[in-house]
């Protein structure tokens, strides 16, 4: 294991006249204990780059636990794996992808000069969330490319899980994909925990994926920044992907975050079993409980079925208030008031994610907090517009532009459609072009020059080279209104500006 050899080379009393400069004993006091084991690539400790020892070995681990024919590690998050992926397809044809794709997906086309063709994953209405993307929309995207005489993709982009957690049809768009000779990349950055309990969908890997791009740090026991790539199948060039990631992650990997996944992969597979046994126990009996609560609705796999998903990650607990009694900075400011820290609040809804690092005590002070957090609300008055600005009624929500933040309709990307593609402009043409910063009530109807989004989950709004459309600007107000902070939007919350395409460009 990688951080054996470490600990090993830390005890042996060899002086590095090598990297890094703290020459493993001067640092502040706070990081001395860390520094003993942070080392550079020296003798016997392998290349990330170009693996034939002990990070090998470890690659070669991880590749055995997800099923995979080949896995490296990411030292940079996902977003390094996802840029190297997307870079391999340079120069082959559009990207079609999913409209709630990360940011890094949107940059990766960007920077690589790919048109991406989008599916828009269906709405779920209740609680302003979308669900997956079906096999059969894949195959009527790539039939429509086919039979209209365009140039196939290159590649298909799927997220799944999406932030929120619907999976999916990650099989049935491979056969859609495959039959045609077009590669599947799967943004599974929040499914690294998936497929090693049957209470969890399969993973991506093995749904019948090309490449698969896992977050380790974010469901599993890893430090940040730690992820895993897996390639399969003969429809990507292993060569070439390979090259890409050492384009996209440093040439000074951190041993530290290597050995973190190391030992985290070491973990899954000696322990793995009985860990998620005992989590899942934890997490069923969490939900069931929560899933009683008068006054808040806790999302789950029911939820998803009119929107197309094939399955959901129950690990994801979203919870809402009934009767919109409160919005989801609301019901977070709530939780935080008893001491726990939610992953994100989007208009409708707060979002908590779980890992089998939860204990059984957070869990419990979860569970009783909802409790007293749905007596509290008790007393509030249904759709009361105050605590809850951005939610419509169930029978205007398809006409609403409000959303969870990422959450993007077709009607309001008036550059993103092939029916409007004209009126807008490449996304590496419109960054590139002039640009000014216009009140967002002057904007409509200009193109767009940066990314609006909300982080987390980073999923844009709108993209540079798109037309900012009334409903999107409207979207843009809401986040406001609901107290959200969308990246790409500067001046006051009463008087937001945006920045777009100088209309002399």
């Amino acid at each position: 294991m990688i951080f054996d050899k470490l600990e090993e080379y830390s005890r042996s009393g060899a002086y590095p006249f090598h990297m890094p400069g703290h020459k493993r004993r001067l640092a502040p006091e706070h990081i001395r204990e860390t520094v003993k084991l942070d080392i550079t690539e020296i003798e016997g400790f392998d290349d990330l780059h170009d693996p034939v020892g002990i990070i090998m070995e470890a690659e070669k681990r991880a590749a055995r636990l997800y099923g995979s024919e080949e896995t490296h590690f990411l030292v940079n998050g996902s977003t390094g794996g996802i840029l190297a992926a997307i870079g391999t397809f340079q120069g082959q044809g559009p990207l079609l992808m999913a409209r709630n794709c990360h940011r890094s997906v949107y940059n990766a086309a960007e920077i690589n000069r790919i048109q991406p063709v989008y599916i828009f994953p269906e709405r779920q209405n209740s609680f302003g969330v979308y669900g997956g993307v079906s096999g059969d929309e894949v195959r009527t995207a790539l039939l429509k490319s086919r039979d209209g005489g365009e140039d196939l993709p290159a590649a298909v982009v799927i997220t799944s899980p999406s932030y929120p957690g619907a999976v999916s049809d990650i099989a049935g768009i491979c056969d859609a994909a495959h039959s045609m000779g077009v590669p599947v990349i799967v943004d599974e950055a929040h499914g690294a925990h998936l497929g090693f309990s049957l209470y969890f969908p399969a993973n991506a890997v093995k749904s019948g994926a090309d490449i698969v791009i896992q977050s380790a740090h974010k469901t599993l026991p890893a430090l940040t920044q730690t992820a895993l790539i897996h390639i399969n199948g003969e429809l990507v060039d292993r060569k070439w992907l390979r090259r890409m990631l050492t384009v996209y992650q440093t040439s000074s990997p951190s041993y530290l975050l290597m050995g973190s996944l190391d030992a985290c992969m070491e973990m899954l597979e000696t322990e793995g079993g009985e860990l998620f046994e005992k989590y899942t126990a934890r997490l069923s009996a969490a939900r069931e409980r929560l899933a009683g609560l008068k006054n808040l609705e806790l999302l789950g796999p029911v939820d998803f079925r009119a929107a197309g998903t094939a399955d959901y990650d129950r690990s994801k607990i979203v919870l809402r208030a009934a009767g919109c009694r409160a919005s989801g900075r609301s019901l977070a400011e709530m939780l935080r008031r008893r001491g726990l820290e939610p992953e994100m609040a989007a208009e409708k809804y707060v979002l908590l994610m779980t890992s089998i690092g939860d204990s059984d005590e957070g869990f419990e002070r979860l569970c009783a907090a909802a409790e007293e957090i749905s007596e509290e609300l008790e007393d509030v008055p249904a759709e009361t517009a105050e605590n809850c600005p951005a939610t419509i009624p169930a029978e205007t929500a398809e006409d609403s532009p409000a959303r969870g933040p990422g959450e993007t309709a077709k009607d309001e990307q008036a550059g993103a459609s092939a029916e409007s593609s004209a009126e807008g402009l490449p996304a590496w043409i419109a960054v590139r072009k002039g640009s000014e910063e216009i009140p967002l009530g002057e904007a409509v109807g200009r193109i767009a020059a940066d990314y609006i989004y909300i982080y987390p989950p980073g999923v844009p709004l709108l993209v540079p080279g798109e037309i900012i459309t009334a409903k999107a600007a409207e979207a843009v107000r809401q986040w406001l209104a609901a107290g959200l902070e969308p990246a790409g939007v500067s001046g006051t919350r009463n008087d937001p500006v945006v920045r777009a395409v100088n209309r002399s460009e």
